[in-house]
């Protein structure tokens, strides 16, 4: 923070801390003293409201260990995670001598100072004529350099072992000469447990629970010992969808005792991915503790989050990496490890013998019981919360205070919660996949759906818009009442009744004509969707007869039931709102619908040109998405996207083959 800044919080405290030494007070931060944050304090609005925003926020030093350079830099006085008896060392003629002719302001400077108590020539005396006490005398001016000394290690006494300059450790190299060979292929997991560089680098913001003092027990890992060779590996079943499960397998040799299964526990996404995560946990929990740790992972996922991707994961808190808390606590147990542990990427389902077994093992852990005993507790000094201040972003912190607020305030909406059942039974009907809620949202925002259209199906899944029973509210009147229902056929005006069942011209009409038009791609026969089919069109899939994704006829689909959707919703707003219930008429509305799909074509095209770079579509994505439902296509040249008057065919028309 700006010195002056400090100055000005320094300036302005309450009257609890009036014995407070102006000369000690340095920085809020960072010692135990406190500024006003009141209007009336007189302190600038700017600087109440950062005191605001870090209070309620959490921000506070935090790190697993720090260097000798960093703690060094923290004021003494008032130390922030000393014991509170520091504060009453502040005053005495000692403490006055040691600000005033020592100018002791940093731990460091304390540090220095009480050394003198381990000079080799020095006596238990303030007489003592060792050089350094000679020094203290005759240029500082201090008449009892030992009992200055001895106040110095007092206050460093106070300081608990993670901020004690006398206790720092110091980074140190796992890799010794002779056996930089025998590891060449093998990546060492770094412990990455030294905070260094910058004193600002000790803040981190969002921050959870209480910290400790205590140092890490392996500060470092010993590479002596047997070496341990084993695999790992993860497997789930029905990936991807609701019902999805999975489990870990461990695997050293055939009927080796070390070999384990472990089903993923009911806690954390049922993927691959973290099956493969829970795996290397598994596996460095469980293996002997004397030994040197080889694993071979086929999951790249893995080894990127425990190595390349650790400390970025770290700065940012974790913030925007999903299977957050698993990573956690698999890098919590390497970190705990008194042995060095390394990986290796096999290729998986190549016929490699321990990555066969762990395989195995995994698929037999998915088929296991849930483990109620599991062990999900990091000990206090490898726990780590937050993002550090310095790599914060607008949008790490948005989304940082996102997941905060769901977090203390999970919403769960039944009408929300309807629709996502129903979009979930009729895709599950119709795919044979039941898709993850995740996957739901997820598929809202594609690309291919205009804002406005992302916009109306979030709306729409969550039932949001006001229509049906929203108007029945016991305080609202009786005329304001009678909107929930539908002026034509007298049914109750929800979603359903809009998009599915209305009597009046609109949504018959549009589905008329999408079935029209789909029934020339030749694929599946149309039917008019259910309302969990409508709402979840976007993550509809149309596959060949070996179950192959079709990108180009799925694509297709989506726009189609994108487009219809939101024609049905804009003529129902229109005739409601605007046209005082006067329907639009049928001929218009099939106007409009085929106006609609041949302007979401003409888009198409002109997003295949190549100076749009990496925001264009790919002209073969686009040619295989229209195919067969061209007008007179087979007049056209092999890539149209460059002609003008393209339009979709009203009729049969003649399709090229060999792209869907």
């Amino acid at each position: 923070m700006d010195p002056s800044c400090d100055a000005l919080l320094a300036k302005n405290t309450p009257k609890s801390e009036g014995n407070v030494d102006k000369r000690a007070k340095q920085n809020i931060f960072l010692q135990s003293w406190k500024a006003s944050s009141t209007e009336r304090s007189g302190t600038s609005l700017d600087l109440r409201n950062l005191q605001k925003t870090a209070k309620k926020y959490n921000l506070r030093p935090e790190g697993l260990a720090f260097s000798k350079e960093i703690v060094r830099r923290r004021p003494i006085w008032y130390h922030g995670e000393a014991h509170k008896k520091i504060r009453r060392m502040n005053h005495g003629y000692i403490s006055e001598c040691l600000k005033g002719k020592h100018e002791v302001k940093l731990t460091g400077d304390a540090e220095t100072l009480a050394e003198l108590l381990n000079a080799p020539d020095h006596n238990v005396s303030n007489l003592c004529e060792c050089q350094k006490c000679q020094y203290y005398r005759q240029v500082v001016g201090c008449p009892h350099p030992h009992e200055c000394a001895t106040k110095a290690k007092s206050l460093l006494d106070t300081l608990p072992a993670k901020w004690d300059p006398r206790r720092a450790p110091t980074p140190s190299n796992p890799d010794r000469e002779d056996v930089r060979e025998e590891i060449e292929e093998w990546t060492t997991l770094t412990r990455n447990l030294i905070t260094g560089g910058q004193l600002g680098n000790i803040f981190r913001i969002f921050t959870e629970g209480e910290t400790t003092g205590a140092l890490p027990a392996n500060l470092t890992a010993s590479d002596t010992g047997p070496q341990l060779l084993a695999a790992t590996d993860g497997s789930c079943m029905n990936n991807g969808q609701d019902d999805a499960y999975a489990g870990a397998g461990v695997y050293y040799a055939p009927d080796d005792e070390r070999n384990l299964s472990a089903k993923v526990p009911a806690k954390y996404r049922q993927s691959n991915q973290t099956a493969e995560m829970l795996a290397l946990k598994e596996a460095i929990e469980h293996a002997p503790e004397d030994g040197r740790l080889f694993l071979e992972l086929d999951s790249k996922y893995t080894i990127q989050n425990v190595t390349s991707s650790l400390q970025r994961n770290e700065d940012e808190g974790y913030i925007k990496t999903p299977n957050a808390d698993l990573i956690k606590l698999t890098v919590a147990r390497i970190r705990k490890r008194k042995t060095i542990t390394r990986v290796k990427w096999v290729k998986g389902h190549n016929g490699h013998e321990r990555n066969e077994g762990a395989d195995r093992k995994a698929n037999e852990a998915a088929n296991l019981p849930q483990n109620d005993n599991f062990d999900d507790a990091i000990e206090p000094s490898l726990r780590i919360s937050g993002a550090k201040l310095t790599h914060i972003t607008q949008a790490l912190a948005y989304k940082a205070i996102r997941n905060i607020k769901a977090k203390a305030k999970p919403v769960s909406r039944m009408r929300t919660s309807n629709n996502l059942e129903k979009i979930k039974e009729a895709i599950e009907e119709e795919y044979k996949k039941r898709p993850t809620t995740e996957a739901i949202w997820k598929s809202t925002r594609r690309k291919d759906l205009s804002r406005q259209q992302r916009y109306f199906l979030w709306m729409a899944i969550h039932d949001a818009y006001m229509v049906g029973t929203h108007w029945q509210r016991d305080s609202f009147s009786a005329e304001i009442q009678s909107r929930a229902n539908c002026s034509h056929d007298g049914a109750t005006e929800t979603l359903e009744h809009i998009f599915i069942k209305c009597e009046c011209a609109g949504q018959s009409e549009v589905w008329q004509e999408m079935g029209k038009l789909w029934g020339q791609t030749n694929e599946q026969d149309w039917n008019p969707p259910s309302l969990g089919a409508a709402l979840g069109s976007q993550i509809a899939e149309i596959t060949n007869e070996r179950g192959k994704l079709k990108k180009g006829r799925t694509r297709l689909y989506r726009i189609l039931m994108a487009e219809s959707l939101y024609l049905i919703w804009k003529l129902r707003c229109e005739r409601i709102i605007q046209n005082d219930n006067t329907a639009h008429s049928k001929p218009e509305i099939r106007a409009r619908w085929w106006k609609a799909i041949n302007d979401r074509l003409e888009i198409d095209k002109q997003m295949t040109q190549k100076n749009l770079k990496n925001k264009a579509i790919p002209t073969r994505l686009v040619l295989s998405t229209w195919t067969g439902i061209i007008q007179d296509e087979q007049r056209l040249p092999d890539d149209w996207t460059g002609i003008r008057g393209v339009l979709v065919g009203r009729g049969s028309t003649t399709r090229r083959g060999g792209i869907g």
